[in-house]
């Protein structure tokens, strides 16, 4: 069997949350243990659509990769590395520019939502991401990239990308597919379960269990998520905070919701909020640990990463060279 090439990353926004082990960093575990071929990635050059203070960038960047390493991925398994240490990416995403249009940019999901107030004031960053997350995939030839929901919308635009590049300049680059986790691809936040879990926003710090949280946190953050007045358990669109609460039990156990809704049924929400707590505790629990001992130590972290960031570039520039010379440089 041929061998393939996974591509994914999380954005350098700080210590991830559940929503993001559970939607992204627990399907990162399960492949680098395949024999395929794994690379994961701090996106720090993604965290600056909005400018950040240097410190917190650098200490948001540390934070990212602590938490992954925290979580079970393994350099000696996957090819682990901040995107800014391999430069072939943004050299690359100036090259796919000039096969990506402003119509399709500006239709962006998360464009439109994050420019809503002031679209014309929006930095160039923001507009073009896309385009550098198209870069991020195809520059390791990647055959699958494991993502939330959300980010499905992106994942085309890359597949449109790369094929006017295949079809002007020649066959260059693997046409990527998306792989969606069937449970808990799309964690809600606890408070607003209209809206996505975030590391970011005003209103996201009760609603957002982070995998450094302390156990007294979690449980107090589960016992005010929001479910509603009906007080019966039942997996539907018509309740979304019990709804959100029944995906990440069941993503966190190898369940399914209707595992869950039978398991619970004729129980109040009560029950349930305890027996995730329990299991959020426990999952989080050992991973916390080692985060506080990885990010009190960013000498050891740069270390563990280093062999992983020359792997990535030697892939990176063999595939930038390659599409330079199918353009005519």
């Amino acid at each position: 069997m041929t061998q393939a090439t996974y591509l994914s990353g999380i954005q350098a926004t700080g210590v991830p949350h559940i929503g993001n082990y559970v939607g992204a960093i627990s399907q990162w575990i399960r492949t680098q243990d395949s024999d395929d071929r794994s690379f994961y990635m701090i996106a720090d050059l993604h965290a600056i659509t909005t400018p950040p203070e240097p410190e917190v960038l650098r200490r948001n960047r540390f934070g990212a990769m602590a938490g992954l390493l925290a979580c079970g991925l393994d350099p000696k398994h996957a090819v682990l590395f901040f995107q800014s240490t391999v430069p072939e990416h943004t050299e690359l995403s100036w090259l796919l520019s000039s096969l990506s249009y402003m119509g399709e940019l500006r239709r962006m999901t998360q464009f439109k939502a994050k420019s809503k107030e002031n679209q014309e004031g929006a930095s160039m960053a923001l507009f073009g991401y896309p385009v550098l997350q198209a870069a991020d995939i195809l520059i390791y030839q990647a055959n699958f990239v494991p993502v939330g929901a959300d980010q499905l919308q992106h994942i085309e635009l890359t597949r449109d990308i790369a094929g006017r590049f295949n079809a002007k300049y020649g066959e260059t680059f693997v046409i990527p597919k998306a792989t969606v986790p069937k449970i808990g691809a799309r964690i809600m936040d606890l408070q607003y379960p209209d809206r996505k879990m975030s590391k970011s926003g005003i209103d996201s710090v009760q609603g957002t269990i982070f995998l450094d949280d302390e156990d007294d946190a979690i449980r107090r953050k589960i016992s005010k998520s929001v479910t509603d007045s009906l007080n019966r358990i039942v997996y539907s669109d018509e309740q979304p905070g019990l709804r959100n609460l029944i995906d990440l039990y069941s993503a966190l156990t190898g369940g399914t919701p209707a595992g869950v809704v039978e398991q619970f049924e004729g129980q109040g929400y009560g029950n349930l909020k305890k027996e995730l707590t329990d299991v959020i505790v426990a999952t989080i629990a050992p991973v916390r640990t080692e985060i506080n001992r990885l990010t009190g130590d960013q000498v050891e972290l740069e270390r563990l990463v280093a062999t992983c960031s020359a792997t990535a570039r030697e892939q990176a520039t063999a595939t930038l060279r390659k599409a330079k010379l199918a353009m005519g440089f």
